[in-house]
């Protein structure tokens, strides 16, 4: 199903706080205080952007104008115009640093933008985004952009009305919770958290439960496989794959769903069998049906798998018969992956490389 991928910029296409990190070295040891490190310095500094945000934005150019006016508050020595012209020039030398796109992101992007609709949405000076975009090459994969001088929740709400976007269809993916996250799952949005070893400080927030979906990914490049999901249902009995691949169950059988999930994923019938539901087609499209027999291996599946699911039918195995299942099972189970099994199954008395998480759910080691 096409989807609406918002994409935030800085310190998630491509680095962009590193080299505000490296000017605020420079700045700590030319003001060379005699009594304040540099965590202390920092302080300051984080209260004089925080407040001069509102007023002036972001970019390298108020970032030297809020390192010229820290110069003048903690400087122990007479404050010349040539000290803050220096001062001034350890941001703007960050406009002349290459834009280094973060590895994993151009084969990202060529993947998603051949299925999904792709947008660009980032906060600062107008022209240095512009500039930092058109140097990165990456302008190509979006069929919008937007800056705006902050990214809160009206800023969201302005995109998805201007764009026509539909919120249950959209994802913002980022790896600020302040500007990216947040806001996104307020107004309804889904969001994919990207964290960022250099995120600055400003920008950090504890992630609050929104109305959208929230994934967590490690990097950049698995974003590719959240988008790219599918299902493989497979059955020993060529009639209940049948009787899968047409999706229609009881209403009876439906009770434990949420509400709002048998509204999007549910269709009841208009007339006749009013007692059943069938799921969705473009549910059902993303899930393939196959034929296995779990005492007859190699399977016909890809060894990759990220989840396995295998409840309730262990127990109808002797010993022997469910270690040699189970160390099939952990041979397409990728490492980090899972295997879910039915509360009345156990390992124990197996050696295996899994490694119990939860109540019968086991991560392959």
């Amino acid at each position: 199903m096409r989807q609406f991928l918002i994409f935030d910029a800085d310190d998630t296409l491509w680095e962009n706080n590193i080299y505000f990190e490296r000017a605020f070295e420079d700045f700590v040891a030319f003001l060379d205080h005699s009594s304040m490190n540099a965590r202390e310095v920092r302080g300051v500094l984080d209260a004089l952007e925080e407040t001069n945000a509102r007023i002036h934005g972001y970019g390298s150019l108020n970032f030297g104008r809020n390192l010229r006016q820290c110069y003048q508050l903690l400087a122990e020595r007479e404050v010349r115009e040539d000290d803050l012209r220096k001062v001034m020039g350890f941001a703007e030398r960050i406009l002349e640093c290459p834009v280094e796109v973060i590895p994993g992101v151009p084969e990202t992007l060529a993947e998603l933008a051949q299925r999904h609709d792709l947008t660009l949405f980032t906060k600062g000076h107008p022209e240095e985004q512009k500039l930092k975009l058109d140097r990165s090459g990456l302008g190509g994969f979006f069929g919008h952009t937007a800056i705006v001088k902050e990214k809160d929740a009206a800023a969201y709400r302005k995109l998805v009305e201007e764009r026509g976007i539909e919120p249950e269809r959209t994802w913002m993916i980022g790896n600020s919770p302040k500007s990216d996250i947040n806001p996104a799952l307020e107004v309804g949005l889904n969001a994919v958290f990207v964290p960022h070893a250099h995120t600055w400080v400003l920008e950090k927030q504890d992630i609050r439960p929104g109305k959208g979906q929230l994934m967590v990914v490690d990097d950049f490049a698995q974003k590719v496989e959240g988008f790219r999901a599918s299902i493989l249902a497979t059955d020993i009995c060529t009639e209940v794959l049948k009787a899968a691949r047409l999706g229609i169950y009881p209403e009876s059988m439906i009770a434990p769903i949420p509400a709002e999930l048998r509204q999007r994923y549910l269709l009841r019938a208009k007339a006749g069998a009013r007692d059943r539901v069938r799921i969705v087609p473009e549910l059902r499209r993303a899930i393939g049906f196959g034929r296995i027999n779990l005492m007859e291996a190699p399977y016909a599946v890809d060894t990759d798998q990220h989840v396995i699911f295998c409840r309730n039918i262990l127990i109808y195995f002797d010993k022997p018969t469910q270690r040699k299942v189970l160390e099939q099972l952990c041979q397409y189970l990728r490492p980090g992956g899972f295997l879910f099994l039915g509360h009345s199954e156990t390992l124990t008395g197996f050696e295996l490389p899994l490694q119990l998480v939860a109540t019968t759910v086991f991560r392959r080691l």
